[in-house]
């Protein structure tokens, strides 16, 4: 009832209403993943990190072999930029289930960050072997080969700038590297 009860506020956006039957939810059981999993969304919508992750903490204490909770506590550090805590919490997703495609997900994105594009394919193609259709993962791929092109092209825009200098002072420094 509750759950169903939940679903229904959320895609009438009706934030306020999920979250009153969720909480009334965890006072009949109080480790309800779900529910727990869904204010701590909820709370995170909202921008309050610190409330969000206390509900991520409870999924890990009620439901240690679940990956769910490492997994958002990872996003968490993702977004704060705690690259070295995101790897922490992922690693640890990772030993309870080898099946979710976002964490390798997850994976990609950091790997990018850190500028270790080879790694987040690698991470991305791992998440789209999971789950084929996981249509995220095939548009970080499309994005890497954007920016890799872009890249290029501002590369190719240095080159030809440089190539102007050397006709243009052909005794110049770069006129023996070009």
């Amino acid at each position: 009832m509750y759950k169903r009860q939940s679903q229904i506020y959320e895609a009438q956006n009706q934030d306020e209403k999920q979250k009153a039957i969720i909480e009334e939810a965890l006072t009949i059981q109080k480790d309800w993943k779900v529910a727990l999993l869904s204010l701590g969304n909820y709370y995170l919508k909202q921008g309050n990190v610190k409330e969000a992750s206390s509900y991520f903490d409870k999924i890990i204490t009620h439901h240690p072999k679940e990956s769910i909770g490492y997994q958002k506590k990872a996003e968490i550090y993702f977004k704060k930029g705690d690259f070295k805590n995101t790897d922490l919490y992922l690693n640890k997703a990772l030993q309870k289930d080898t099946t979710q495609s976002s964490i390798y997900l997850l994976f990609g994105n950091l790997a990018f960050e850190r500028g270790l594009y080879d790694d987040a394919y690698q991470s991305y193609q791992k998440a789209i072997d999971k789950n084929p259709s996981f249509s995220e993962a095939h548009w970080k791929i499309a994005e890497m080969h954007l920016y890799k092109y872009k890249h290029h092209l501002r590369l190719k825009s240095y080159l030809n700038e440089a190539q102007k200098i050397v006709r243009k002072h052909p005794n110049s420094y770069l006129s023996a590297k070009i």
